[in-house]
């Protein structure tokens, strides 16, 4: 509950800024910053499920919805601008399964789950291009690399007569080209 009440607070202050920063006037600023907070969702793709040598059957993706963060600023340049920014976010999803030998029982729910939990730090550099320069209207277009950090890995297995959970140890490290428009 802590937590739903801090990411509702920040959440009220962030969009509070950016009312504040849509009232300036902004063309003639050379350096703009700002934060952001927001909801994301983990989407797995999942194929084949095989643990041991057994593919599972009748495989249910459940997907929840995890929270993002990121502060950021913009290096102004007439018409073009650096924006590097830096973003962290948490994501969860479920995966429901059963193997052969439960499929073949009359069974309401699944006896197996694997739920995965994923934090990771993202720091995107972009270079944009402002199209559209006039207020109260505006279009840029962005584009440049973006590294990820994913610190912390989590998988809770459970089974219906044991449950494990680990953490992976290797960090790893990606790097993405991204683009957008604002």
């Amino acid at each position: 509950m802590k937590k739903v009440i801090l990411f509702s607070l920040v959440l009220l202050v962030c969009i509070t800024m950016q009312a504040q920063e849509r009232m300036i006037r902004i063309d003639n600023k050379i350096f703009n910053f700002g934060a952001t907070v927001g909801l994301k969702s983990s989407l797995p793709v999942i194929n084949v499920l095989e643990i041991d040598g057994v593919e599972a059957d009748n495989i249910q993706t459940h997907y929840s919805v995890g929270y993002t963060g990121s502060v950021f600023c913009r290096i102004n340049m007439n018409r073009f601008f650096l924006q590097p920014s830096v973003s962290w976010h948490h994501s969860t999803s479920e995966i429901r399964f059963a193997f052969p030998e439960q499929s073949t029982q009359l069974i309401t729910e699944y006896y197996n789950t694997l739920k995965m939990t994923l934090e990771t730090i993202e720091v995107p550099v972009l270079i944009g291009y402002k199209v559209v320069k006039e207020g109260p209207y505006g279009l840029s277009l962005m584009a440049g690399p973006q590294f990820k950090y994913s610190y912390k890995t989590d998988y809770d297995f459970r089974f219906p007569d044991s449950q494990n959970r680990f953490a992976i140890d290797n960090n790893s490290f990606d790097i993405y080209i991204v683009w957008g428009s604002a």
